[in-house]
């Protein structure tokens, strides 16, 4: 049986635990594929949008806690098409990441659910989401949930 994780908007006090998250999911994706690099100051950026988007209406970080513990996190934000294509209101979740020791017991999926029900609240009419190509297990997550790989993207090196 799967323990509940309760999930819950993120608040202002829980940045610090929410940054160590974030830069344990970027540490994973690029040990996953090497071309997952980022800016020097990525963690600032992030953890000053993390002010932020607590106090939005229309963003949300939502993390998932273990005995008082935040033990996963995702955010949502909504998004529209290019112009050139239908509109209609999305919402693009990101940065999903369980910590090691609380994977296989569905807090990924209290996340997600969170999260669209998020969108679901926006009036939005799906969730997307970036995966990288080599992470498998999350691939298979989606799938697993009704999610269909809807782009490929490719990237060839010059050098």
């Amino acid at each position: 049986m799967r323990e509940p994780f309760p999930v819950r908007p993120a608040r202002p006090e829980d940045r610090a635990a929410c940054v160590r998250l974030w830069e344990a999911l970027q540490v994973e994706q690029t040990a996953l594929d090497p071309s997952h690099q980022l800016a020097p100051d990525a963690a600032t950026r992030w953890a000053n949008d993390f002010r932020e988007w607590v106090r939005s209406p229309v963003d949300a970080v939502l993390v998932a806690e273990r005995g008082g513990t935040v033990v996963g996190l995702i955010t949502a934000h909504p998004h529209r098409p290019a112009p050139l294509y239908a509109d209609r209101l999305l919402v693009w979740l990101d940065d999903l990441y369980v910590v090691p020791g609380a994977r296989g017991a569905g807090v990924a999926s209290a996340l997600l659910d969170a999260a669209e029900a998020f969108a679901g609240e926006l009036g939005a009419e799906g969730v997307e989401a970036g995966i990288r190509a080599a992470n498998a297990p999350m691939r298979a997550l989606w799938a697993r949930r009704g999610g269909r790989e809807a782009a490929v993207g490719v990237e060839k090196g010059l050098g």
